[in-house]
């Protein structure tokens, strides 16, 4: 078992658990490190020990702005070249409340890395309203790609491994996505040409499934 913290009434989030370029499993959460919900990252071994070459303790609580803010949820990652960590989550900033787009990045040894936006954590917010971070992909040339919700519609967002967002990208780095109504982003695939490919459901009185594919430059 992995501890995820003294919960209380706040309750866990679904852990999100992905194999690393060693056979190593890394999982991503949400859990109470101290008196406020953060992110959770661990890492095991492949026989399902806890592996204590990941911050001396196979496992690391992560509060993004540093201020007990609620909650700091950690819903997907990937891994680069090097092996370090990309994480997407949701961080809430208030006053006012608003949900943003977080994206971390760990090293090999489960320290956050300083060179990415100075302190190994950056959080985006393009688009008006609220955003949540669900989905990374990193890309063959290490830059990241990541989506997830935004107000009613999706987004997508493409940074270099220091955090900045590419302007060879959609002219930004950001894409809205609009179905016919409000949708919830689900799925996200990388082709071998670069292309993306993403699913969401449409929340029309039936909940259709909605597709939609981007070329490499979004």
């Amino acid at each position: 078992y992995i501890s995820m913290g003294n919960q209380g009434s706040i309750g866990g989030i679904t852990p999100n658990v992905k194999i690393d370029n060693s056979g190593k499993l890394v999982l991503v959460t949400s859990g109470r490190g101290g008196s406020s919900q953060d992110v959770l990252v661990a890492r095991l071994n492949s026989n399902g020990t806890a592996d204590l070459s990941f911050n001396g303790s196979g496992s690391t609580f992560i509060d993004v702005l540093g201020s007990n803010t609620q909650p700091d949820v950690g819903t997907d990652l990937d891994f680069d070249s090097y092996g370090n960590i990309y994480i997407v989550g949701t961080t809430g900033v208030s006053p006012p409340i608003d949900n943003q787009t977080c994206v971390l990045k760990l090293s090999n040894n489960g320290t956050l890395v300083n060179t990415f936006d100075s302190d190994g954590m950056k959080l985006y917010n393009p688009g008006a309203g609220s955003e949540f971070g669900l989905r990374i992909k990193v890309l063959n040339n290490n830059q990241i790609l990541f989506g997830g919700d935004a107000g009613a519609g999706n987004y997508l967002m493409e940074i270099d491994s220091l955090g900045n967002q590419l302007t060879s990208f959609n002219g930004t780095g950001y894409v809205p996505i609009t179905f016919s109504a409000s949708s919830d982003f689900g799925a996200m695939v990388v082709d071998s040409i670069g292309r993306i490919l993403l699913g969401a459901t449409v929340n029309t009185p039936t909940s259709n499934i909605g597709i939609a594919r981007f070329l490499l430059g979004g």
